[in-house]
């Protein structure tokens, strides 16, 4: 159920999300459809956060071909790095 959440943020993200500004003209294609492999690396970043323990995220964004999301952790605010081509998630 989570997933299909994060599924639809991710595309509402992919359209209009501030945090996505600067790579919302990537993610469309001309004829402007929503570029389809840019949705699915959007929703597997948001996924990879989730099974990472970091459910409770904020001020998710792109960050080149990577992209970042704040998190809380021991009571410490952290950024972390998500990149959805290696399923890495790096923080710091």
């Amino acid at each position: 159920m989570k997933r299909l959440a994060f599924a639809a943020l991710a595309l509402s993200l992919a359209f209009a999300g501030a945090a996505l500004a600067q790579t919302s003209s990537h993610a469309r294609k001309m004829n402007g459809n929503p570029d389809t492999s840019q949705a699915r690396r959007i929703t597997k970043a948001l996924n990879l956060l989730e099974a990472k323990g970091y459910g409770d995220f904020t001020n998710f964004r792109a960050d080149g071909s990577n992209y970042q999301a704040n998190i809380v952790s021991g009571g410490q605010p952290l950024v972390v790095t998500i990149d959805p081509d290696s399923g890495q998630v790096t923080q710091g």
